[in-house]
Order: structure tokens, then C-alpha cells, then sequence
């Protein structure tokens, strides 16, 4: 009911304010972001300094028209692995920006597994 209200919100905001918005949820309540993965059922399989693997199942409900897995969630997968290992040195985080290639399609009941992984860390950013 959260994540429901506060996305209807936020909806007429411009990015700025809820990227603002996000960030001091996160100050105040570090596992704000945690909602969405249990929502998705993305567990945390293993992890250690600038390293972090996430696995979410396939379910009914991420499917799209063609009965493979909707990209978006292949991405949110992507972006939850890189965060949690960006985490790993106790530092808060946002996402700037993503690349990503769809080399194949998520089917129904498959468990999908992300590694994300530091290749570069600045005292302002890093690369995930």
C-alpha cells in the first residue's frame, strides 16, 4: 500500500523531486528500497565487498503478450544487484544511469540470477 501510495503521489512530480524524494526515504528508512524486491520476490543469494547476486523467479503476473518475462523487470533485477553491491561498503545510492541488452527472453518459472559487480569506484560514484 506504500509503494501504491506513494507512486500515485509522486506521479505528477518532475524527476528531480522524486529522485529528492527517494533519497531522503532511504535516509530515514534504509530498507524503504526492500519493499520492491520482496514484492518481486528478489532475494540477495550471496555477497561480499563490491559484489552482490540477486535471483527473482519468473511469476504469472511479469509475463507479458508474448509469455515472456516484461523487460522492465529483467532491468529492475539488473538495477537491484548493482545497488546491493554498491551497499555492501556502507555507502547510500542511486542509480544514474543503465545500459541494458536483452540477449533472451525470461520464461514463466525460470529463476532468473544478476551479478552485480564494482569495476570502478571514485570517492563520488562508481561503475556497477
Amino acid at each position: 500500500m506504500l509503494f501504491d501510495n506513494t507512486a500515485a503521489e509522486l506521479a505528477s512530480v518532475d524527476d528531480q523531486v522524486r529522485k529528492r524524494h527517494i533519497g531522503n526515504c532511504l535516509k530515514a528508512d534504509p530498507a524503504y528500497g526492500a519493499g520492491v524486491a520482496k514484492a518481486l520476490g528478489i532475494t540477495i543469494e550471496s555477497g561480499s565487498p563490491g559484489r552482490a547476486r540477486a535471483v527473482m523467479p519468473v511469476r504469472e503476473d511479469m509475463v507479458n503478450s508474448k509469455g515472456t518475462l516484461h523487460g522492465g523487470y529483467s532491468a529492475l533485477l539488473a538495477d537491484q544487484a548493482a545497488g546491493w553491491a554498491c551497499m555492501t561498503h556502507n555507502e547510500q545510492a542511486v542509480t544514474q544511469s543503465a545500459l541494458i541488452t536483452y540477449v533472451s527472453a525470461g520464461e514463466l518459472g525460470e529463476e532468473l540470477v544478476a551479478d552485480g559487480e564494482e569495476l570502478v569506484k571514485t570517492k563520488r560514484g562508481g561503475t556497477y
